[in-house]
């Protein structure tokens, strides 16, 4: 694995023993019911987790989402917010559930989700040496083009470009109960942030016109970017073509000519959504979801695809050091912990905080 050394990364950071870890949970965003929909980051030794829905699967309906940002460094905490609008201050964080977020450096770009509804706005976060995180709601014009709202999309950062590249997600609005979430409405759309200039561009019609296929609309699926070759990676998802339909090919755009191109799939993974998965250099580690064929929450193995290779390898790696079965992640978020090379996985399951730990 190849990776570049954090200089936020204490002295005390080693790296992790390899294979899975429970984590601890205590003082952390944990309840009787399970959070779901949010996304992480990892800045030097912090991890962050912002937004998300708490609920309980099967039982009641999902709340509103948090307005929460937690930070864990061995022990969880949770965050204070500065922000200024019209002139006063803000005392609370923007509510987001089933939306993305990128890393620039040490701050993070949010976009899109849900918020009482669907939502297309751009906030930027910004962690602060007094433990507070600062949060600005990026500004627009009437005259900008912008994305339609939409939430249970992806996006990936191009650092080269300081841009962040957007696909799919659902369109639809949605209505009171669980169910409304899995509602035809999807997009095959790809939309670009430029971060310096605050503009969108629609890559949709030119990517397919210089392809000869590109993905389906779909939502629930992943998206990394392998910074070497300037490429993002699509995997999984569920489309409604028109019944619903689970997918497990991987769908690779490069930024360079604006062209999809679809994988030639060598004993992939089996199909699904709302899983994870994040890109650690060399590899992309896809773990969790709802797995065509089994039960919802059924454990699962972790799956890893090599970019040098262009091909998966199933790691057979299903247990922690105690031999006990890892938990299935659904509608999680994975990071990339470069100072103790290990990959921290964060969602909703029985046990919803685990890390993988890296050979070095």
């Amino acid at each position: 694995m190849t990776t570049t050394v954090d200089p936020l990364c204490g002295p005390d950071a080693s790296p992790a023993p390899p294979g899975w870890l429970r984590l601890p949970i205590e003082g952390g965003p944990f309840t009787a019911d399970n959070l779901w929909f949010s996304t992480t980051a990892q800045v030097g030794d912090v991890t962050y987790v912002y937004g998300g829905e708490y609920y309980d699967f099967g039982s009641n309906p999902p709340q509103s989402p948090t307005t929460n940002f937690w930070a864990f460094d061995g022990s969880w905490s949770t965050r204070e917010v500065i922000t200024e609008r019209d002139g006063r201050r803000v005392e609370a964080f923007v509510s987001k559930a089933g939306h993305c977020m990128v890393q620039d450096g040490d701050s993070f770009l949010a976009y899109g989700g849900t918020s009482g509804g669907v939502v297309d706005d751009v906030l930027m976060f910004m962690p602060q040496a007094d433990g507070t995180i600062s949060q600005v709601k990026l500004s627009r014009t009437p005259t900008d083009p912008w994305p339609a709202q939409r939430a249970f999309h992806t996006c990936v950062w191009d650092s080269d470009r300081r841009s962040m590249l957007v696909f799919g997600g659902t369109l639809t609005p949605l209505s009171a109960g669980a169910l409304a979430r899995f509602t035809p409405g999807q997009s095959d759309e790809l939309w670009e942030y430029a971060r310096d200039s605050g503009t969108w561009t629609d890559l949709t019609a030119g990517a397919k016109a210089s392809s000869p296929s590109s993905p389906a609309a779909r939502a629930f699926h992943t998206a990394v970017w392998e910074s070497a070759s300037g490429l993002m990676y699509v995997y999984g998802g569920l489309e409604y073509s028109p019944a619903e339909t689970l997918r497990n090919g991987v769908w690779i755009y490069s930024r360079s000519d604006s062209t999809w191109s679809r994988l030639s799939d060598t004993s992939p993974p089996p199909a699904r959504y709302a899983h994870v998965a994040i890109a650690t250099g060399s590899s992309m580690f896809v773990y969790g979801g709802i797995i065509e064929g089994r039960t919802v929450g059924q454990y699962d193995c972790l799956w890893q695809f090599s970019f040098e290779s262009q091909s998966w390898t199933n790691t057979q790696d299903c247990k922690d050091s105690l031999g006990r079965d890892v938990e299935a992640s659904l509608y999680g978020s994975a990071v990339l912990d470069q100072c103790r090379k290990r990959i921290l996985f964060f969602g909703f399951s029985v046990w919803p905080w685990h890390q993988y730990g890296l050979e070095a």
